[in-house]
């Protein structure tokens, strides 16, 4: 199967058509998380290309998962599951704390954290925020409960002040083993906060240092010789207005 419809878009529900050559990247389709199959309506898994020697080996494509594993896609108690089962690495462990330690020294030396990324499917201007803007603290393996009671866990939550009670402002995943799960990202759109998630999958515990820490979470295309950059931000649709630039400084 090589279309698919986007589930949520500005045309509407079921409205937006796109193919699997689109989508660029796992982070892409995570994105615009779920797609749906244009013939039944089933959910469908994005399955990447594969080149060899410089040769397409395997088309892109999306494939609906069949039997149990198509049940639980988009199951809330599967995702539970995965999340009890999964096991971080001590990579993992020293990424969350370099970066729990940056964070931490950026707010208490009144410091800013800048991001920006162009999404150019969305528009030709590009978006930049804040990672800390408003930001009174900082959380590891932050619970955040839904209004429909569900629960589900960040890696790191930048905190703010909200009328009753703490607010995340911005979430922080960090990936190696365990893949970060579409499921969460639609989560943390709902609630109106950005998302971002940081790639150690072939970096080494050595490099994992106070440096690393300082850039992981604000590189850009530009700052990569070949243009490409270990992590990537979920924007929720409302917030656009608000993060989008024009002054062609991204």
């Amino acid at each position: 199967m090589h279309e698919a419809l986007i589930h949520a878009s500005r045309l509407g529900p079921f409205k937006k058509v796109i193919t699997a050559f689109e989508i660029k990247s796992r982070e892409h389709y995570r994105e615009l998380f779920p797609l749906i199959s244009p013939h039944n309506r089933e959910p469908v898994t994005w399955v990447k290309g594969i080149f060899k020697d410089g040769e397409l080996k395997r088309k892109s494509h999306f494939r609906i998962l069949p039997g149990k594993r198509g049940e639980e896609f988009l199951n809330y108690q599967e995702y539970k599951r995965h999340r009890a089962a999964s096991i971080q690495s001590n990579a993992h462990k020293g990424a969350k704390n370099k970066l729990l330690e940056v964070l931490s020294h950026k707010i208490n030396t009144a410091q800013t954290m800048f991001w920006s990324f162009k999404y150019e499917s969305i528009s030709d201007f590009y978006f930049k925020g804040n990672i800390l803007f408003n930001a009174i603290g900082i959380a590891e393996e932050h619970k955040i409960t839904t209004s429909f009671n569900k629960e589900f866990c960040l890696d790191i939550a930048v905190l703010g002040s909200g009328i009753d009670e703490q607010i995340v402002l911005f979430g922080i995943e960090i990936e190696r083993g365990h893949k970060f799960d579409g499921l969460k990202a639609v989560l943390c759109k709902t609630l109106g906060f950005p998302l971002i998630t940081v790639d150690i999958s072939d970096m080494n515990y050595d490099d994992i240092n106070f440096e690393w820490a300082e850039k992981a979470l604000t590189l850009t295309t530009h700052d990569d010789k070949i243009g490409l950059r270990k992590n990537f931000i979920y924007l929720p649709q409302l917030l656009y207005p608000f993060y989008i630039r024009h002054d062609n400084l991204c």
